[in-house]
């Protein structure tokens, strides 16, 4: 069952660590299996506060994401995410459609 890892971004703390993050990311997914679902497009807040942007990545399933998540290489990088920005970062199952 896939399994979905939403990145919530809240604000930017410095903009040249958020840049060197994106640049460093892409390089952790190349042994796991990941589709890039939702990121920086248009967005409307419905409820709750606005936020900054949100990237949704698809695997799958909950051990792939986890797997990807906990790897040395994205840890490693996303030491400058956490730099150069806020974020709330959520995994979450998804459900087979019957």
């Amino acid at each position: 069952m896939a399994a979905y890892v939403i990145f919530i971004r809240e604000k930017i703390i410095d903009a040249e660590k958020l840049a060197e993050y994106r640049q460093s990311v892409g390089s952790t997914f190349k042994d796991h299996p990941v589709k890039l679902i939702a990121a920086n497009g248009p967005q409307k807040t419905l409820e709750g506060e606005s936020v900054d942007d949100i990237l949704i990545l698809e695997f799958p399933s909950y051990e792939a994401a986890s797997n990807w998540y906990n790897s040395p290489a994205y840890q490693e990088a996303s030491k400058t995410r956490l730099q150069g920005a806020s974020f709330q970062v959520y995994i979450t199952e998804g459900f087979a459609a019957k």
